[in-house]
């Protein structure tokens, strides 16, 4: 590995925040984390029983002072979680402690770790798959409910049973083809064709179940994007700063405000949602203006959702869209769009049922049926019909999918299962036009091994690299 200096070093970290706290730990994880913590700890017995609170005097051996009172834990090696000799030792939380205890076991003898390299402790030693180890980052950064039991259920293995079960289909796949081949003078048949493409296509039926998880995983985890999207002056930058209770967004009369991307990350019930206000879509000779619409439209294939914003006083006036407007939303984008009639505080109750009804009804003939369960009427500046828009995100989260523990949330994941999909069909396909199995033995090989870099079986310093180097010190 090229991100992580020796195994055999004794490493250190603070495993908790930096700054002033209630207690501060310090863990020490190595061959050698023992005699080094005991040295600042000669109140530790001379057998330590693995899981237990020691509470004494922590003193410098090199400038026979005390430090601080502690506590220490010790966790043998097999029971820890690197997998590794462990000590953990509580003090109270002061920054200038932290760094002392820091430089004290230092000179001691262990060194400080890099991020992210505990986990890899537990990964190379076995206690933690790939996806596991994937997932502690996960349970760490967690905003919400939602993301914390994803993240809980993939550390306590729900996906990686999948993917061994995947991984133990593909295997007996691949040995009765290559028991065909063995046979073949033989003229013997020891796995049928129609047998090899059941156990491929329930494979294959799987790999897909968590493909189509992603989705649904990655807004868990990253939060729902909305984009806010419509006309100038419709009230999109209006409508973020109500959503947020402050004044975000710059909001005049003046066509055209806003040039660039502004957003607001929000709690809707219990899930995050990153709502996006963009730039006001129409024709401009502004190169400024333009470039913050050509970003608007750049952005669309990307988001969960896309709320179109309408001015509802407008069109009462005046019937009708902008080309500019209207075409990004015919352009079948993959978030579904909502349409979000505003102004409304401004409209009878009549006015308001007549011009949603005409624009459903306007969309409709362009190819667009929302139907009215994704056409609402708010006003802004109330806060009437914030709340039923909030419901509609909520719906759109689903109510099973976190009860699924095959549901993945990484583009890592998503990336290698699309790859074994794509394998799979192409496998299956040469199955059922009897093709000779040494080509069909090829394929799946590759299947094999993409189902296995996701579990960390095959891997590489690059993948390595790119999973563990978004982690904190200390863990």
């Amino acid at each position: 590995m090229k991100f992580f200096r020796s195994d055999e070093d004794t490493i250190c970290a603070l495993a908790t925040p930096s700054g002033q706290g209630g207690i501060g730990v310090i863990r020490v994880s190595g061959a050698r984390a023992e005699p080094i913590v005991r040295s600042l700890a000669p109140f530790l017995p001379k057998s330590l029983e693995s899981h237990r609170v020691y509470y004494g005097l922590l003193k410098s051996p090199f400038h026979q002072r005390a430090i601080d009172e502690v506590l220490v834990s010790y966790f043998a090696e097999g029971r820890s979680f690197t997998g590794q000799h462990t000590m953990e030792v509580s003090f109270h939380g002061s920054p200038f402690l932290a760094r002392d205890i820091l430089q004290e076991l230092q000179l001691a003898g262990s060194r400080m770790a890099e991020p992210g390299e505990f986990t890899f402790r537990a990964f190379m030693s076995g206690r933690l798959d790939l996806v596991q180890a994937e997932s502690v980052l996960q349970l760490i950064q967690s905003e919400s409910r939602k993301s914390a039991d994803l993240a809980l259920k993939q550390l306590q293995g729900g996906i990686s049973q999948i993917l061994v079960g995947l991984e133990e289909q593909l295997i007996w796949v691949l040995a009765n083809l290559e028991a065909n081949i063995d046979f073949a003078q033989e003229d013997i048949q020891v796995a049928q064709n129609e047998v090899l493409e059941d156990r491929l296509g329930g494979v294959l039926a799987r790999v897909e179940e968590m493909l189509v998880s992603y989705r649904q995983g990655r807004m868990v985890k990253e939060g729902v994007q909305v984009a806010l999207v419509g006309a100038p002056n419709v009230g999109k930058s209006s409508l973020l700063n109500a959503l947020g209770g402050e004044d975000r967004a710059i909001v005049t009369e003046i066509p055209g405000t806003t040039r660039d991307r502004i957003e607001l990350r929000k709690m809707v019930r219990g899930q995050v949602v990153n709502f996006i206000d963009t730039a006001g879509l129409r024709k401009t000779s502004d190169p400024i203006e333009h470039m913050g619409i050509e970003r608007t439209l750049s952005l669309l294939p990307s988001v969960d959702c896309i709320f179109w914003i309408l001015d509802g006083w407008a069109l009462c006036q005046d019937r009708g869209f902008a080309d500019e407007v209207l075409q990004p939303l015919l352009a079948s984008p993959q978030a579904p769009v909502v349409a979000v009639i505003n102004k409304v505080d401004l409209l009878s109750v009549h006015q308001r049922q007549e011009v949603a009804e005409w624009v459903r009804e306007f969309l409709q003939r362009q190819g667009l049926d929302l139907g009215q369960e994704r056409i609402f009427t708010i006003s802004a500046v109330s806060g009437e019909g914030l709340e039923a828009l909030e419901s509609f995100l909520e719906s759109q989260m689903g109510e099973s999918f976190a009860e699924s523990s095959g549901t993945i949330s990484q583009a890592r994941h998503f990336e290698l299962l699309t790859k074994a999909k794509e394998g799979l069909r192409v496998s299956l396909g040469q199955l059922a036009k009897g093709v000779s199995p040494e080509f069909i033995i090829f394929e799946l090989q590759n299947v094999l091994f993409s189902v296995q870099e996701v579990l960390g079986k095959r891997f590489d310093d690059q993948v390595m690299d790119r999973v563990f180097r978004e982690f904190c010190l200390g863990k």
